[in-house]
């Protein structure tokens, strides 16, 4: 009797939380995306119709999900506005998994496209295009205790100056993990570059499944698309990882990475130090890190 009575009242709790969530439509709503996260409470969805909203957003802590309504990422833009500077999507006030952004292509960003401090949304279906004017990250710049979920996106033409073109990954706390995810065409130039599509550093963590990455390439000192690093002057053409990185990259094709540097020699395809190595190069680079490979291709265009 007792047992039955404590389900009916679980129950109605459920069914108390689930009535006070609440769909907002932008531009229906709200004019702004910014604005609809403004009202938004817990557990709210905000439904954003096809367009170009040409803003900057700010989670703000919210476990919401922020979706466009086609399930099109090319109907639904993020993108520069007229005018200042700053990243075009925020999360850095504690997000967590039940933040999810769905659906979007953020694009052209001047100062970067999303950054991540201490928050740990589920990005899902989105582009990210070449969003730049920045040192670290094109893309997305990820820091700190940052647990990242992306799952089905996209990173094309986005660059950075100094790591990851696509998507820098910094922080002992902090990890990503990529599913079904592509890098093409992504870039790192400066004075010391590392992954042209995605440096992770400083002890974080990665994984990735089921990805590609094609002719990214940085142009200086080190990397291309992926760089392992903790140190300067590192080598890389895909993925750069640092000193205590833990990575594990599964079924992921590498193909056309790039690496020019004036300071050093070009290599082939997998850039090795610190660790037992087989080979050094341009897709992937890792330094007193350790790297798992299961099913990976890395091959000429």
């Amino acid at each position: 009797m007792f047992r039955s009575v404590l389900a009916v009242v679980v129950a109605s709790f459920v069914v108390f939380g689930d009535a006070f969530a609440d769909e907002i439509v932008v531009p229906t709503d709200h004019l702004t995306i910014q604005e609809a996260i403004n009202a938004a409470v817990d557990g709210d969805e905000i439904k954003v119709l096809p367009g170009n909203y040409r803003e900057r957003i700010n989670l703000d802590g919210k476990k919401v999900r922020l979706y466009g309504s086609t399930g099109i990422s090319s109907l639904h833009f993020i993108s520069q506005p007229d005018g200042g500077s700053g990243r075009l999507v925020i999360c850095n006030n504690g997000e967590d998994e039940n933040t999810v952004i769905e659906n979007f292509t953020i694009r052209n960003g001047v100062s970067g496209g999303m950054y991540i401090l201490n928050a740990s949304p589920v990005i899902r279906n989105c582009r990210f295009l070449e969003n730049d004017g920045v040192s670290e990250g094109g893309a997305v710049e990820i820091r700190d205790d940052s647990s990242v979920v992306f799952e089905g996106c996209d990173f094309i033409d986005n660059a950075s100056s100094y790591l990851g073109g696509a998507i820098s990954v910094t922080g002992s706390g902090a990890s990503v993990d990529c599913s079904n995810c592509s890098f093409e065409s992504n870039l790192v130039a400066g004075t010391n570059c590392y992954g042209g599509a995605m440096s992770v550093i400083s002890g974080a963590t990665l994984t990735l499944s089921d990805c590609t990455f094609t002719e990214n390439r940085t142009e200086a000192n080190s990397g291309g698309g992926c760089n392992v690093y903790a140190e300067a002057n590192s080598y890389g053409g895909d993925l750069h990882l640092g000193s205590g990185v833990v990575a594990s990259v599964a079924r992921c094709t590498f193909t056309g990475s790039s690496v020019y540097s004036r300071a050093h020699d070009n290599y082939g395809s997998c850039n090795c130090r610190g660790v037992t190595a087989f080979a050094r190069g341009g897709s992937i680079d890792f330094v007193g890190s350790q790297l798992s490979l299961t099913e990976v291709m890395i091959q000429d265009p």
